[in-house]
């Protein structure tokens, strides 16, 4: 069956075109968490149908947003990933994601839940706490444990342009008119050195220890054409992680994971996060939506921040250390 188009020569037109499909964002929304099984994206899809999937799956490999490939042995599974192309989409899915999230509220009871759907608008209320400190947070909620990486801002310093737009942009974003072009600066995905996580808790909250959580076994079941597959864990389970004989897993042999130095976020915990969070969903919801600050949410108990530096003082609200003669300020 033949794809429909608007037939609109705009931009916006032909970028619907082949992602506006329904299910279509959420499947590159997965994906940007790194390589996933048909069947890893099927138990994180709650409500799409197998047919479905595999029909988004095709047209968005057609246009180049994802590939398939197989994994070495001893995994040997195919699995999907996001083109270049594809990973471009992460600052459009994190403006829908902030854009959102006042619709949250109230949460219905049909409504599925993962721990990992928060990540990418936490990522960027958080950075806009970060006083630009960059490093790997791991988040742990109720539902499950994942973690991402923090980016510093750009290298320009993120400083703002001079205004010289139209006056009658001020109130419009589109006019037939010759205005400056918008740069549109896609936050890095890199993963950025950092000291390894102090065994030192700074919050005034009860929390969980610095243990790491208890991996689920696999379950070699098979699906056509899509290797062995993991256990789905449904609404509410405790783990979203990746395990068994995909290739990709937690952790690394230099204690990193791999996966954040080309992707957004990944399931589970990190080995070494720079810092980690601990909270409830409803905590991580108000920080979603900015109704809190994570200083505030600190400060109140319902936040608990564990490990030391600069970015847990930006975060816990705590004042920069003042410069020294040996590392002064630059004007």
């Amino acid at each position: 069956m033949p794809r429909r188009s608007y037939d609109h020569f705009c931009a916006a037109a032909r970028a619907l075109d082949v992602i506006g499909d329904r299910w279509a964002l959420l499947i590159v929304r997965e994906l940007l968490a790194g390589p996933r099984r048909y069947t890893d994206l099927h138990a994180d899809l709650p409500g799409i149908s197998t047919d479905m999937l595999a029909a988004r799956l095709k047209d968005l490999e057609q246009d180049a947003v994802l590939t398939r490939r197989k994994l070495p042995p001893p995994g040997a599974a195919t699995v999907y990933t996001l083109t270049p192309r594809g990973h471009s989409l992460l600052p459009v899915l994190t403006a829908l994601s902030i854009w959102g999230a006042p619709e949250l509220t109230p949460r219905r009871p049909t409504d599925a839940m993962r721990a990992h759907w928060f990540a990418l608008p936490l990522t960027e209320r958080l950075r806009r706490h970060a006083r630009g400190h960059a490093g790997v947070v791991e988040v742990r909620l109720d539902e499950g444990t994942f973690h991402f990486h923090l980016p510093a801002p750009p290298s320009d310093g993120g400083a703002a342009a001079p205004d010289n737009s139209d006056p009658r942009l001020t109130t419009a974003r589109h006019a037939d008119a010759t205005a400056d072009r918008l740069d549109l600066q896609q936050p890095t995905t890199s993963h950025a050195d950092g000291p390894d996580l102090q065994q030192t808790t700074t919050s005034h909250a009860d929390g969980p220890g610095l243990q790491q959580p208890t991996s689920h076994s696999d379950v070699a079941a098979h699906g056509p054409d899509h290797g062995p597959t993991r256990t789905s864990h449904r609404d509410g389970a405790p783990d979203g992680r990746h395990h068994g004989p995909t290739g990709y897993r937690d952790g690394a042999a230099d204690g990193r994971d791999p996966r954040l130095t080309t992707t957004s976020y990944a399931d589970g915990a990190a080995d070494k996060p720079d810092l980690r969070l601990t909270m409830t969903s409803e905590t991580c919801l108000a920080l979603v939506q900015g109704t809190i600050t994570p200083a505030e949410a600190y400060r109140a108990g319902k936040l608990t921040i564990t490990g030391t530096g600069p970015l847990a003082d930006a975060l816990t609200g705590k004042e920069p250390a003042p410069p020294t003669a040996s590392h002064p300020v630059l004007q």
